[in-house]
């Protein structure tokens, strides 16, 4: 085989993903030295090492052989809805598409619900070492990652209202007792808790203390907390023996996304694809803040 290709193709991989020698090196467990010396020609990795490759880097071994210029192992599904199309254009329709998905899904979803089924959705294909791509850009976030820990897909794109809700004081206030209540241990393990398939839709402080192994003082502190902030519902059961507040919680998508993004944010794992991130980055805010 000759390394003719695959020394600049490993560069420029490399390069998108924006990562060093030293942290590529890391996560395929060979020295620094052995990366450098494929980016200079002077050695070429094995095959073993070459499919390493292609998966960090959700390419084929035969675009890094220089046998194909498609760099994906696949045919793209949604490269021909946004082929010759200018960047702005690109990142309007892919944000359409991502849009179209749901109403797209709806049909098979509700069907199979009324038909009694629940089936569980199997995550796409992943790569050897899990695979995460972003495009952050002053108008757009687009952000996927396809690991052990996350499967998650999130495009966020500059909003008409320009972020009013981060740049007044008065609305960026209601986002204080969220991150204040998330930031409380025992909160957060009651978030996680009623998120779980271990959890009854509906349960009383009692069964929270329980399962949490906490005081039921302090479970009906946090279950109040929690339902002030929607987390859950409460209703009052008048009883014989007296009254009793239930809580009922279904779960809320939108809040296991929101602390999936806090993961990936805190961990940054070494997961590679492609990484764009022109300065100013993700600098989508254009208003002064409050």
């Amino acid at each position: 085989m000759s390394n003719c290709h695959i020394a600049p193709r490993l560069i420029a991989l490399r390069t998108a993903a924006g990562i060093t020698q030293e942290t590529l090196a890391h996560a395929l467990s060979v020295s620094n030295k052995t990366v450098s010396k494929w980016e200079n020609g002077i050695s070429m990795p094995d095959l073993e090492m070459l499919s390493a490759l292609a998966d960090h880097f959700g390419v084929s071994t035969d675009f890094l052989l220089g046998r194909t210029e498609a760099p994906a192992a696949e045919d793209n599904p949604a490269r021909p809805a946004l082929e010759g199309l200018s960047a702005t254009e690109t990142l309007t329709r892919a944000f359409a598409l991502a849009e179209s998905i749901i109403p797209a899904e709806y049909n098979a979803v509700v069907e199979e619900y009324r038909e009694g089924k629940l089936s569980s959705a199997i995550p796409p294909p992943m790569a050897s070492r899990g695979h995460r791509n972003a495009i952050e850009r002053h108008d757009v976030f687009h952000f996927t990652e396809n690991s052990d820990e996350l499967t998650v897909a999130v495009m966020l794109m500059q909003g008409r209202d320009d972020f009013a809700f981060l740049r007044q004081s008065d609305r960026r206030a209601r986002l204080l007792p969220l991150f204040a209540f998330l930031a409380d241990p025992d909160a957060l393990a009651l978030v996680c808790f009623i998120h779980s398939q271990h959890c009854s839709e509906s349960f009383t402080p009692g069964y929270i203390a329980e399962n949490l192994k906490l005081p039921l003082p302090r479970a009906e502190e946090i279950l109040g907390e929690a339902a002030k902030l929607r987390f859950c519902s409460a209703t009052t059961a008048h009883l014989s023996s007296g009254d009793i507040t239930i809580y009922t919680a279904r779960g809320e998508g939108t809040v296991l996304a929101m602390l999936s993004m806090a993961h990936a944010y805190l961990s940054r794992k070494k997961l590679f694809g492609y990484h764009y991130a022109p300065a100013p980055g993700s600098k989508m805010i254009k208003g002064e803040i409050q």
